[in-house]
Protein backbone atom coordinates (compact mmCIF):
# COMPACT_ATOMS: atom_id res chain seq x y z
CA UNK A 1 0.00 0.00 0.00
CA UNK A 2 2.80 2.33 0.71
CA UNK A 3 4.31 2.15 -2.37
CA UNK A 4 1.03 2.50 -4.82
CA UNK A 5 0.54 5.40 -2.31
CA UNK A 6 4.02 6.98 -2.93
CA UNK A 7 3.24 6.31 -6.77
CA UNK A 8 -0.14 8.37 -6.36
CA UNK A 9 1.16 10.58 -4.61
CA UNK A 10 4.49 10.97 -7.45
CA UNK A 11 1.91 11.25 -10.43
CA UNK A 12 0.00 12.99 -8.83
CA UNK A 13 2.71 16.10 -8.08
CA UNK A 14 4.17 15.60 -11.81
CA UNK A 15 0.06 16.64 -12.99
CA UNK A 16 -0.25 19.50 -10.29
CA UNK A 17 3.68 20.74 -11.61
CA UNK A 18 2.62 20.27 -15.19
CA UNK A 19 -0.50 22.14 -14.66
CA UNK A 20 0.78 24.75 -12.85
CA UNK A 21 3.91 25.61 -15.65
CA UNK A 22 1.27 25.33 -18.12
CA UNK A 23 -0.90 28.36 -16.20
CA UNK A 24 2.68 29.98 -15.88
CA UNK A 25 3.22 30.51 -19.39
CA UNK A 26 -0.33 31.62 -20.27
CA UNK A 27 0.11 34.22 -17.48
CA UNK A 28 3.58 35.00 -19.01
CA UNK A 29 2.32 35.23 -22.47
CA UNK A 30 -0.77 37.30 -21.70
CA UNK A 31 1.30 39.89 -19.83
CA UNK A 32 3.25 40.59 -23.40
CA UNK A 33 1.82 43.97 -24.85
CA UNK A 34 3.35 46.46 -27.69
CA UNK A 35 5.42 49.90 -26.27
CA UNK A 36 6.16 51.50 -29.77
CA UNK A 37 7.11 51.44 -32.75
CA UNK A 38 9.65 52.54 -35.39
CA UNK A 39 9.92 53.88 -38.39
CA UNK A 40 6.84 55.57 -37.93
CA UNK A 41 6.34 56.69 -41.57
CA UNK A 42 7.51 55.19 -44.71
CA UNK A 43 6.04 55.19 -48.39
CA UNK A 44 2.51 54.72 -49.49
CA UNK A 45 3.71 51.98 -51.48
CA UNK A 46 4.53 49.97 -48.53
CA UNK A 47 7.18 46.68 -48.42
CA UNK A 48 9.32 48.49 -45.27
CA UNK A 49 9.78 46.51 -42.34
CA UNK A 50 8.30 48.37 -38.93
CA UNK A 51 9.85 46.97 -35.48
CA UNK A 52 7.55 46.95 -32.70
CA UNK A 53 9.04 46.84 -29.03
CA UNK A 54 7.52 44.25 -26.75
CA UNK A 55 7.77 44.76 -23.13
CA UNK A 56 6.80 41.35 -21.37
CA UNK A 57 8.20 38.42 -19.07
CA UNK A 58 12.11 37.80 -20.66
CA UNK A 59 10.61 34.27 -21.18
CA UNK A 60 8.06 35.14 -23.33
CA UNK A 61 9.80 37.58 -25.63
CA UNK A 62 9.82 35.94 -29.15
CA UNK A 63 7.04 33.11 -28.17
CA UNK A 64 4.34 35.33 -28.77
CA UNK A 65 2.56 35.48 -32.91
CA UNK A 66 2.31 39.13 -34.08
CA UNK A 67 0.05 40.52 -36.62
CA UNK A 68 -0.30 44.38 -37.39
CA UNK A 69 -3.27 46.14 -38.78
CA UNK A 70 -2.77 49.45 -40.85
CA UNK A 71 -5.63 51.09 -41.09
CA UNK A 72 -8.60 49.35 -42.81
CA UNK A 73 -6.21 46.85 -44.08
CA UNK A 74 -6.68 42.66 -43.10
CA UNK A 75 -3.90 42.38 -40.78
CA UNK A 76 -0.39 41.19 -41.71
CA UNK A 77 1.30 38.26 -40.47
CA UNK A 78 4.87 39.50 -38.48
CA UNK A 79 7.60 37.46 -37.08
CA UNK A 80 10.22 37.71 -34.23
CA UNK A 81 13.61 39.14 -35.36
CA UNK A 82 16.58 37.14 -33.42
CA UNK A 83 18.98 40.44 -34.22
CA UNK A 84 17.12 43.26 -32.99
CA UNK A 85 15.03 41.82 -30.55
CA UNK A 86 12.47 42.89 -31.57
CA UNK A 87 8.76 41.92 -33.71
CA UNK A 88 8.60 42.41 -37.01
CA UNK A 89 5.66 43.22 -39.56
CA UNK A 90 5.81 44.24 -42.92
CA UNK A 91 3.85 47.43 -44.30
CA UNK A 92 1.28 47.06 -47.02
CA UNK A 93 0.92 49.73 -49.74
CA UNK A 94 -1.58 52.25 -49.13
CA UNK A 95 -3.96 54.00 -51.89
CA UNK A 96 -2.44 57.89 -50.26
CA UNK A 97 -0.22 59.22 -48.26
CA UNK A 98 -1.98 59.96 -44.78
CA UNK A 99 -1.95 59.02 -41.48
CA UNK A 100 -3.85 56.01 -40.59
CA UNK A 101 -4.10 53.57 -37.12
CA UNK A 102 -1.92 51.02 -36.10
CA UNK A 103 -3.00 48.12 -33.98
CA UNK A 104 -0.46 44.97 -33.02
CA UNK A 105 -2.20 42.03 -32.31
CA UNK A 106 -0.40 39.56 -29.77
CA UNK A 107 -1.59 36.07 -29.31
CA UNK A 108 -4.95 37.25 -30.63
CA UNK A 109 -4.97 40.50 -28.17
CA UNK A 110 -5.38 43.61 -30.05
CA UNK A 111 -3.49 46.68 -29.00
CA UNK A 112 -4.35 50.07 -30.73
CA UNK A 113 -1.01 52.05 -30.55
CA UNK A 114 -1.32 55.92 -29.42
CA UNK A 115 0.21 57.03 -32.62
CA UNK A 116 -0.46 56.45 -36.61
CA UNK A 117 1.86 55.30 -38.78
CA UNK A 118 1.63 57.80 -41.06
CA UNK A 119 2.48 56.81 -45.32
CA UNK A 120 3.85 59.62 -46.84
CA UNK A 121 5.58 60.73 -50.71
CA UNK A 122 8.82 59.45 -51.90
CA UNK A 123 11.52 61.52 -50.43
CA UNK A 124 14.74 61.60 -48.80
CA UNK A 125 14.02 58.45 -46.25
CA UNK A 126 15.75 59.88 -43.31
CA UNK A 127 14.39 63.82 -43.68
CA UNK A 128 11.37 64.81 -41.48
CA UNK A 129 7.72 64.11 -42.47
CA UNK A 130 6.02 67.62 -43.75
CA UNK A 131 2.66 67.50 -43.03
CA UNK A 132 0.14 68.95 -45.27
CA UNK A 133 -3.42 70.63 -44.03
CA UNK A 134 -5.99 69.74 -46.32
CA UNK A 135 -8.07 72.04 -44.65
CA UNK A 136 -6.14 74.90 -44.84
CA UNK A 137 -5.47 74.67 -48.11
CA UNK A 138 -8.57 74.33 -49.67
CA UNK A 139 -9.94 77.33 -47.54
CA UNK A 140 -7.18 78.98 -49.46
CA UNK A 141 -7.96 77.79 -52.89
CA UNK A 142 -12.13 78.41 -52.26
CA UNK A 143 -10.74 82.23 -51.24
CA UNK A 144 -8.16 82.56 -54.70
CA UNK A 145 -11.68 81.52 -56.59
CA UNK A 146 -13.65 84.27 -55.39
CA UNK A 147 -11.29 86.80 -56.13
CA UNK A 148 -11.55 86.03 -59.36
CA UNK A 149 -14.38 87.21 -61.97
CA UNK A 150 -16.89 84.47 -62.61
CA UNK A 151 -15.99 84.92 -66.33
CA UNK A 152 -13.14 83.87 -66.09
CA UNK A 153 -11.67 80.33 -65.37
CA UNK A 154 -9.03 79.28 -63.11
CA UNK A 155 -6.18 77.04 -63.73
CA UNK A 156 -4.33 76.16 -60.63
CA UNK A 157 -0.80 75.25 -61.58
CA UNK A 158 0.70 72.29 -59.75
CA UNK A 159 4.61 72.88 -61.30
CA UNK A 160 6.53 72.55 -58.09
CA UNK A 161 3.77 70.70 -55.61
CA UNK A 162 4.30 67.62 -54.05
CA UNK A 163 2.38 65.17 -54.13
CA UNK A 164 0.90 66.87 -57.28
CA UNK A 165 -2.23 64.34 -58.17
CA UNK A 166 -3.54 64.62 -54.68
CA UNK A 167 -3.16 68.33 -54.02
CA UNK A 168 -5.27 68.53 -57.45
CA UNK A 169 -7.87 66.34 -55.87
CA UNK A 170 -8.34 68.53 -52.26
CA UNK A 171 -8.50 71.66 -54.97
CA UNK A 172 -10.91 69.89 -57.22
CA UNK A 173 -13.14 68.94 -54.37
CA UNK A 174 -12.97 72.11 -52.73
CA UNK A 175 -14.04 74.43 -55.37
CA UNK A 176 -14.35 75.01 -59.24
CA UNK A 177 -11.14 74.59 -60.71
CA UNK A 178 -11.34 75.09 -64.69
CA UNK A 179 -7.82 73.34 -65.37
CA UNK A 180 -5.03 72.10 -64.11
CA UNK A 181 -1.52 73.13 -65.30
CA UNK A 182 1.16 70.86 -64.65
CA UNK A 183 4.81 71.05 -65.90
CA UNK A 184 5.09 66.99 -67.30
CA UNK A 185 3.23 64.53 -68.68
CA UNK A 186 3.74 62.38 -65.51
CA UNK A 187 2.67 65.32 -63.32
CA UNK A 188 -0.77 65.38 -65.15
CA UNK A 189 -0.79 61.12 -65.17
CA UNK A 190 -0.51 61.60 -61.30
CA UNK A 191 -3.69 63.65 -61.67
CA UNK A 192 -5.27 61.43 -63.02
CA UNK A 193 -4.32 58.51 -60.86
CA UNK A 194 -5.42 60.36 -58.13
CA UNK A 195 -8.72 60.83 -59.50
CA UNK A 196 -8.84 64.10 -60.92
CA UNK A 197 -10.81 64.21 -64.16
CA UNK A 198 -10.70 68.18 -65.17
CA UNK A 199 -9.17 69.24 -68.26
CA UNK A 200 -4.70 68.78 -67.59
CA UNK A 201 -3.05 70.83 -69.91
CA UNK A 202 0.77 70.40 -69.91
CA UNK A 203 2.35 74.00 -70.53
CA UNK A 204 5.93 72.90 -71.18
CA UNK A 205 7.64 70.92 -74.08
CA UNK A 206 6.54 67.70 -74.85
CA UNK A 207 7.94 65.12 -76.97
CA UNK A 208 6.08 63.75 -79.91
CA UNK A 209 6.98 60.63 -78.77
CA UNK A 210 4.84 61.40 -75.79
CA UNK A 211 1.63 61.01 -78.06
CA UNK A 212 -0.08 57.53 -77.05
CA UNK A 213 0.01 58.73 -73.01
CA UNK A 214 -1.70 62.45 -73.98
CA UNK A 215 -3.98 60.58 -75.56
CA UNK A 216 -4.86 58.13 -73.33
CA UNK A 217 -4.91 60.21 -70.30
CA UNK A 218 -6.57 63.13 -72.07
CA UNK A 219 -3.73 65.26 -71.41
CA UNK A 220 -3.38 69.07 -73.52
CA UNK A 221 0.48 69.64 -74.16
CA UNK A 222 1.45 72.86 -75.43
CA UNK A 223 2.25 73.60 -79.48
CA UNK A 224 5.52 75.24 -79.44
CA UNK A 225 6.34 74.51 -83.09
CA UNK A 226 5.41 74.06 -86.85
CA UNK A 227 8.11 70.82 -86.83
CA UNK A 228 6.20 69.39 -83.36
CA UNK A 229 2.53 69.85 -85.02
CA UNK A 230 3.32 68.18 -88.42
CA UNK A 231 5.08 64.71 -86.27
CA UNK A 232 1.89 64.94 -84.00
CA UNK A 233 -0.10 65.08 -86.53
CA UNK A 234 1.70 62.30 -88.94
CA UNK A 235 1.28 59.71 -85.47
CA UNK A 236 -2.11 60.74 -85.26
CA UNK A 237 -2.82 59.57 -89.06
CA UNK A 238 -2.96 55.92 -87.29
CA UNK A 239 -6.13 56.66 -84.95
CA UNK A 240 -9.35 57.55 -84.72
CA UNK A 241 -8.80 60.67 -81.91
CA UNK A 242 -8.13 64.26 -81.54
CA UNK A 243 -5.46 65.88 -79.57
CA UNK A 244 -6.51 69.03 -77.83
CA UNK A 245 -3.26 71.39 -78.18
CA UNK A 246 -2.80 74.78 -76.50
CA UNK A 247 -0.85 77.26 -78.98
CA UNK A 248 2.18 78.91 -76.86
CA UNK A 249 3.69 82.45 -77.77
CA UNK A 250 7.32 83.13 -76.67
CA UNK A 251 6.34 87.47 -76.38
CA UNK A 252 9.55 88.20 -74.64
CA UNK A 253 11.03 85.22 -72.13
CA UNK A 254 12.57 83.53 -74.66
CA UNK A 255 11.49 80.00 -73.30
CA UNK A 256 9.27 77.91 -75.17
CA UNK A 257 6.37 78.75 -77.57
CA UNK A 258 7.14 80.02 -81.14
CA UNK A 259 7.94 83.63 -82.14
CA UNK A 260 4.77 85.76 -82.70
CA UNK A 261 5.84 86.10 -86.31
CA UNK A 262 5.82 82.06 -86.66
CA UNK A 263 2.66 81.59 -84.87
CA UNK A 264 0.36 82.11 -87.79
CA UNK A 265 2.07 79.13 -89.76
CA UNK A 266 1.38 76.63 -87.13
CA UNK A 267 -1.99 77.46 -86.34
CA UNK A 268 -2.94 77.04 -89.63
CA UNK A 269 -1.35 73.23 -90.04
CA UNK A 270 -3.39 72.57 -86.21
CA UNK A 271 -6.41 74.16 -87.90
CA UNK A 272 -6.15 72.20 -91.20
CA UNK A 273 -5.38 68.49 -89.25
CA UNK A 274 -8.74 66.62 -88.58
CA UNK A 275 -6.76 65.24 -85.73
CA UNK A 276 -5.91 68.34 -84.00
CA UNK A 277 -8.48 70.96 -82.07
CA UNK A 278 -6.73 74.62 -81.08
CA UNK A 279 -7.89 74.41 -77.50
CA UNK A 280 -6.28 77.41 -76.08
CA UNK A 281 -3.75 80.16 -77.30
CA UNK A 282 -1.32 81.39 -74.31
CA UNK A 283 1.91 83.42 -73.08
CA UNK A 284 4.12 83.66 -70.53
CA UNK A 285 4.75 87.50 -68.91
CA UNK A 286 8.23 88.03 -67.96
CA UNK A 287 8.03 90.86 -65.58
CA UNK A 288 4.74 91.75 -64.12
CA UNK A 289 4.40 94.81 -61.34
CA UNK A 290 2.07 96.30 -59.09
CA UNK A 291 2.74 99.09 -61.24
CA UNK A 292 1.76 97.50 -64.45
CA UNK A 293 -2.04 98.36 -64.59
CA UNK A 294 -1.76 102.29 -65.74
CA UNK A 295 0.63 101.56 -67.96
CA UNK A 296 -1.81 98.45 -69.39
CA UNK A 297 -5.08 101.11 -69.35
CA UNK A 298 -2.26 103.66 -71.45
CA UNK A 299 -0.74 101.38 -73.48
CA UNK A 300 2.40 102.51 -73.63
CA UNK A 301 4.56 100.47 -74.91
CA UNK A 302 7.87 101.32 -73.13
CA UNK A 303 6.37 98.78 -70.61
CA UNK A 304 7.85 95.33 -70.75
CA UNK A 305 4.33 94.22 -69.91
CA UNK A 306 2.29 96.38 -71.95
CA UNK A 307 4.48 95.31 -74.83
CA UNK A 308 4.04 91.91 -74.43
CA UNK A 309 0.25 92.49 -74.10
CA UNK A 310 0.35 94.25 -77.64
CA UNK A 311 2.62 91.10 -79.63
CA UNK A 312 0.24 88.48 -77.73
CA UNK A 313 -3.32 90.79 -79.09
CA UNK A 314 -1.38 91.06 -82.63
CA UNK A 315 -0.66 87.31 -82.84
CA UNK A 316 -4.28 86.45 -81.71
CA UNK A 317 -5.62 88.84 -84.07
CA UNK A 318 -4.04 87.30 -87.56
CA UNK A 319 -5.10 84.35 -86.29
CA UNK A 320 -8.90 84.75 -85.86
CA UNK A 321 -8.77 86.71 -88.99
CA UNK A 322 -8.83 83.72 -90.47
CA UNK A 323 -11.71 81.59 -89.14
CA UNK A 324 -9.09 79.80 -86.79
CA UNK A 325 -9.39 79.31 -83.12
CA UNK A 326 -12.20 81.75 -82.41
CA UNK A 327 -13.19 79.37 -79.62
CA UNK A 328 -9.99 79.06 -78.33
CA UNK A 329 -8.90 80.40 -74.60
CA UNK A 330 -6.73 82.62 -73.93
CA UNK A 331 -4.68 82.72 -71.22
CA UNK A 332 -1.27 84.57 -70.46
CA UNK A 333 -0.73 85.54 -66.59
CA UNK A 334 -0.19 84.06 -63.71
CA UNK A 335 -0.67 85.03 -59.49
CA UNK A 336 0.81 88.07 -59.75
CA UNK A 337 -1.26 89.04 -62.18
CA UNK A 338 -4.15 88.72 -60.03
CA UNK A 339 -2.50 89.77 -57.09
CA UNK A 340 -1.55 93.06 -58.41
CA UNK A 341 -5.28 93.11 -60.27
CA UNK A 342 -4.02 93.55 -63.62
CA UNK A 343 -7.31 93.05 -65.60
CA UNK A 344 -6.77 93.69 -68.99
CA UNK A 345 -4.12 90.66 -69.36
CA UNK A 346 -6.93 88.33 -67.01
CA UNK A 347 -8.31 87.28 -70.51
CA UNK A 348 -10.40 83.91 -70.63
CA UNK A 349 -8.33 82.25 -67.70
CA UNK A 350 -5.57 82.71 -64.83
CA UNK A 351 -3.09 79.73 -64.25
CA UNK A 352 -2.63 80.71 -60.54
CA UNK A 353 -0.05 78.59 -58.49
CA UNK A 354 1.98 80.71 -55.76
CA UNK A 355 -1.14 82.47 -54.75
CA UNK A 356 -3.04 78.96 -53.69
CA UNK A 357 0.02 77.88 -51.66
CA UNK A 358 1.09 81.03 -50.17
CA UNK A 359 0.51 80.77 -46.38
CA UNK A 360 -2.17 83.02 -44.46
CA UNK A 361 0.45 84.52 -42.52
CA UNK A 362 3.44 83.03 -40.08
CA UNK A 363 1.40 81.79 -37.41
CA UNK A 364 -1.73 79.34 -39.51
CA UNK A 365 0.60 77.77 -42.19
CA UNK A 366 -0.92 74.91 -44.70
CA UNK A 367 2.00 72.73 -43.63
CA UNK A 368 3.63 71.83 -40.53
CA UNK A 369 7.31 70.41 -40.59
CA UNK A 370 9.40 69.69 -37.07
CA UNK A 371 12.39 67.49 -36.35
CA UNK A 372 14.17 67.45 -33.06
CA UNK A 373 17.81 68.31 -31.99
CA UNK A 374 19.97 65.17 -32.07
CA UNK A 375 23.07 66.82 -30.03
CA UNK A 376 23.76 69.85 -28.09
CA UNK A 377 27.17 70.79 -27.25
CA UNK A 378 29.10 73.90 -26.72
CA UNK A 379 31.78 75.26 -29.23
CA UNK A 380 35.15 76.32 -27.48
CA UNK A 381 36.28 80.09 -29.21
CA UNK A 382 38.55 79.44 -31.82
CA UNK A 383 37.21 76.34 -33.02
CA UNK A 384 36.61 76.23 -37.31
CA UNK A 385 33.45 76.60 -38.72
CA UNK A 386 33.23 74.76 -42.24
CA UNK A 387 35.49 73.35 -44.10
CA UNK A 388 38.88 75.21 -44.96
CA UNK A 389 38.59 76.96 -41.70
CA UNK A 390 37.80 80.30 -42.88
CA UNK A 391 35.82 80.95 -39.84
CA UNK A 392 36.40 80.70 -36.49
CA UNK A 393 34.24 80.86 -33.62
CA UNK A 394 34.66 84.24 -31.77
CA UNK A 395 33.48 83.06 -27.92
CA UNK A 396 32.38 80.07 -26.83
CA UNK A 397 28.93 78.93 -28.57
CA UNK A 398 26.37 76.80 -27.13
CA UNK A 399 24.81 74.91 -30.41
CA UNK A 400 22.27 71.83 -31.85
CA UNK A 401 22.18 69.32 -34.26
CA UNK A 402 19.35 68.19 -36.43
CA UNK A 403 20.22 66.39 -39.70
CA UNK A 404 18.63 65.29 -43.55
CA UNK A 405 16.90 68.77 -43.82
CA UNK A 406 16.85 69.03 -48.03
CA UNK A 407 16.07 72.45 -48.30
CA UNK A 408 17.98 75.65 -47.56
CA UNK A 409 15.22 77.90 -47.57
CA UNK A 410 14.47 77.64 -43.92
CA UNK A 411 13.87 79.52 -40.77
CA UNK A 412 14.15 77.30 -37.93
CA UNK A 413 12.19 77.86 -34.68
CA UNK A 414 13.19 76.30 -31.20
CA UNK A 415 10.63 77.13 -28.60
CA UNK A 416 8.84 79.62 -30.70
CA UNK A 417 11.68 81.84 -30.98
CA UNK A 418 13.93 82.34 -34.62
CA UNK A 419 17.84 80.53 -34.18
CA UNK A 420 20.29 81.01 -36.56
CA UNK A 421 21.45 78.67 -38.89
CA UNK A 422 25.46 78.39 -38.29
CA UNK A 423 26.44 75.32 -40.98
CA UNK A 424 24.06 73.70 -43.57
CA UNK A 425 25.52 70.62 -45.05
CA UNK A 426 22.53 69.11 -45.38
CA UNK A 427 22.88 66.07 -43.91
CA UNK A 428 24.04 68.00 -40.91
CA UNK A 429 23.08 71.27 -39.78
CA UNK A 430 24.40 73.02 -37.36
CA UNK A 431 22.47 76.14 -35.34
CA UNK A 432 23.27 78.49 -32.87
CA UNK A 433 21.51 78.08 -29.40
CA UNK A 434 23.39 81.35 -27.41
CA UNK A 435 20.03 82.59 -26.85
CA UNK A 436 18.70 79.10 -25.81
CA UNK A 437 21.42 77.65 -23.91
CA UNK A 438 19.96 75.27 -21.68
CA UNK A 439 17.87 73.54 -24.61
CA UNK A 440 18.69 70.37 -24.63
CA UNK A 441 18.78 67.14 -27.23
CA UNK A 442 15.71 65.76 -28.00
CA UNK A 443 13.56 69.42 -27.87
CA UNK A 444 11.69 69.93 -31.30
CA UNK A 445 12.53 71.97 -33.81
CA UNK A 446 10.13 73.73 -36.32
CA UNK A 447 11.07 74.47 -39.69
CA UNK A 448 9.18 77.19 -41.52
CA UNK A 449 9.96 78.10 -45.34
CA UNK A 450 11.61 81.69 -46.13
CA UNK A 451 9.10 84.38 -46.87
CA UNK A 452 5.97 83.20 -48.75
CA UNK A 453 7.05 80.16 -50.11
CA UNK A 454 5.64 76.67 -49.08
CA UNK A 455 7.10 73.12 -49.01
CA UNK A 456 3.66 72.62 -51.37
CA UNK A 457 5.70 75.18 -54.54
CA UNK A 458 9.16 74.33 -54.04
CA UNK A 459 11.47 71.06 -55.18
CA UNK A 460 12.19 70.29 -51.96
CA UNK A 461 12.62 66.24 -51.23
CA UNK A 462 11.28 65.63 -47.98
CA UNK A 463 8.21 63.35 -47.46
CA UNK A 464 5.01 64.79 -47.52
CA UNK A 465 1.61 63.50 -45.90
CA UNK A 466 -1.72 64.40 -45.85
CA UNK A 467 -4.07 65.38 -42.67
CA UNK A 468 -7.27 65.98 -43.08
CA UNK A 469 -7.99 67.96 -39.70
CA UNK A 470 -10.65 70.64 -39.86
CA UNK A 471 -8.92 74.05 -39.86
CA UNK A 472 -11.25 77.49 -38.79
CA UNK A 473 -9.07 80.46 -40.08
CA UNK A 474 -9.28 83.37 -42.39
CA UNK A 475 -7.18 81.61 -45.66
CA UNK A 476 -5.70 84.91 -46.68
Amino acid sequence: MNRISATALLLLFLLLFSTLMSCGGDTVTQSVRPLGFWPTSGSFEGEQLVFVEVQGHSTALGRSSIRCRFGLEAPVQGWFDEKSRHYICRVPPHSRPEPVSLAVILDGREFRMDEPYVYTTHGKYDAPVTEIHVSRLQERVEWVREKIPKSVKLCAVLKNGNPPGWLGEAMAAATRVDYFCVPSVQAGIALRRAGVDTRILVMYLTDASYLPLLMHYELEPAAFSLSWVREVDRQLEKTDGQLDVHLWIDTGIAREGVLPSEALPVARAIHQSPHLHLQGIATHFCCLDDEDLPELEEKNLENQTTLQKHLFDQVVQAIRAEGIGLDAILHATSSEGLEYGLTPIYYDMLRIGTMLFKNPDPERRNYSWSTRILQTKTIPEGWCLNYGCEESFEEDTPVGLVVHIPDEEVIYYVRGQAVEKLLDHEYVVVLDLSELPDVEAGEEVTMVFDADDSPLHTNYSAPVTLVDDAVDADPR
